[in-house]
């Protein structure tokens, strides 16, 4: 039972969690083993040959028998905000804006599909601002219908605050939009000083008029994301009052659901993130806040259960770079390290550009300690940006883990997973 995390329950009873298999079950103290052993077997909690399945379920997790490939698109880092810690406050300076047409980008998406043989494409938008100019986004989304690409869905990560709302509203109406993520970093008196205009002003209000705009106007779901860390940690739960108050319906449908995330450290020495970023054991405390705040306020959560396998090892899933260059870490877009190749590879020498591909997906991450860890199926071995900025071999979160599997086992009990790893609170 090396992967069952055991939660005791004041009234005596234990909470077995299978983190390898998100099997859940409660047993009594007074039961006789016979029969706790077999419950156990039949809800998949004990389950013979632990280490092979966990190889097994890692390895499915990187390579997904789906038909679909996912681009993440970053077509610029140029942004409207100054955030605090945003994590391209460097590589935006150092890397130039080199510009694709539109055209040219999507040609990429089309070349990635079909190096990967994949039958159709998502598009996450991402950025910097992926709405910075609308302009160049729809002409982008338009020329890939004009193409005939086949793209299931786009989805965007934005700041919410759009230059031009209107014209940002059409592109999410006319297309085959999922969703939007937008962050909200606590109450307008902390989120205002940490997700900030050039000028130093507070962008809460814009974000919450814009959120009522895409509510009113289109029908896109909302993931209001928030970064935690020492300086916001303790006012989420206030935040989430605020847009109950103001949004209440829409969270209670899910239009509205929320994810609860975490900060890394831009490429260079940032002060705000020194400042405010604390170890995995105190993040663990901060985290489990958080969820518990949303449980309480029964809010519709999303992803507050770890997943071992992250873009950077997903087979699916790869980010487009301003210039047409690959990578594969969100965090790291412009850094030469995490840079799988270039769009000349991708275009005229594709082989050589899968044998790179495979080379990230396969090397880096964790070593035979992480392998034989309990917590390798939530930790996949850990961030190899972070341990990277870090100066590390390795990011090791263990002790959050630790800390936070035996509350989430408790919390699982208070939650039904009403759509895929959508979590909403049960009525008690």
């Amino acid at each position: 039972m090396k992967y069952v995390v055991r939660k005791t329950l004041p009234n005596g009873q234990t909470i077995l969690f299978n983190i390898l298999t998100r099997s859940i079950e409660v047993v009594s103290d007074n039961a006789d083993n016979e029969s706790i052993s077999q419950k156990l077997k039949a809800s998949f909690i004990l389950v013979d040959g632990e280490e092979a399945l966990s190889r097994y379920v890692h390895n499915k997790l990187k390579y997904p028998s789906e038909d679909r490939l996912i681009i993440i698109d970053a077509w610029t880092l140029n942004c409207n905000l100054s955030c605090t810690y945003c994590m391209q406050q460097d590589t935006r300076k150092l890397n130039p804006q080199l510009s694709l047409s539109p055209e040219e980008r999507v040609q990429i998406w089309d070349q990635l599909r079909r190096i990967f043989r994949k039958e159709y494409i998502d598009v996450l938008l991402f950025g910097g601002e992926p709405f910075y100019d609308p302009s160049y986004v729809e002409e982008m989304l338009s020329m890939s219908k004009n193409l005939s690409i086949p793209v299931g869905h786009y989805s965007a990560i934005t700041n919410g605050v759009f230059k031009d709302p209107e014209r940002t509203l059409e592109i999410i109406t006319e297309y085959p939009f999922e969703y939007v993520q937008i962050t909200l970093d606590g109450p307008p008196r902390i989120h205002d000083k940490r997700r900030i205009f050039p000028t130093g002003n507070g962008t809460f209000n814009k974000i919450m008029e814009n959120i009522r705009l895409l509510l009113e106007h289109t029908d896109i779901r909302i993931i209001i994301h928030s970064v935690i860390d020492a300086q916001n940690w303790k006012y989420y739960g206030e935040m989430l009052d605020i847009l109950l108050n103001k949004f209440g319906d829409h969270i209670k449908d899910r239009r509205i659901v929320f994810n609860v995330g975490m900060e890394s450290h831009p490429s260079s020495p940032c002060t705000h993130t020194i400042s405010n970023i604390p170890d995995p054991e105190q993040y663990a405390t901060m985290f489990l806040y958080a969820i518990r705040e949303a449980i309480n306020r029964k809010v519709p959560i999303i992803s507050f259960l770890s997943e071992s396998v992250c873009t950077y090892n997903k087979d699916n899933e790869l980010l487009v770079g301003p210039d047409g260059s690959i990578y594969k870490c969100t965090s790291a877009i412009g850094l030469d390290n995490f840079k799988v190749a270039s769009k000349e590879e991708v275009f005229h020498n594709p082989e050589l550009f899968l044998v790179k591909y495979a080379q990230f997906i396969e090397g880096g991450k964790g070593d035979n300690y992480c392998w034989s860890c309990q917590y390798f199926p939530v930790c996949g071995g850990g961030c190899v940006y972070n341990a990277w900025i870090e100066g590390k071999k390795k990011d090791c979160w263990a002790i959050f883990h630790q800390k936070t599997l035996p509350k989430f086992a408790e919390m699982l009990l208070e939650v039904d997973e009403i759509e895929p790893d959508i979590w909403v609170p049960l009525e008690k």
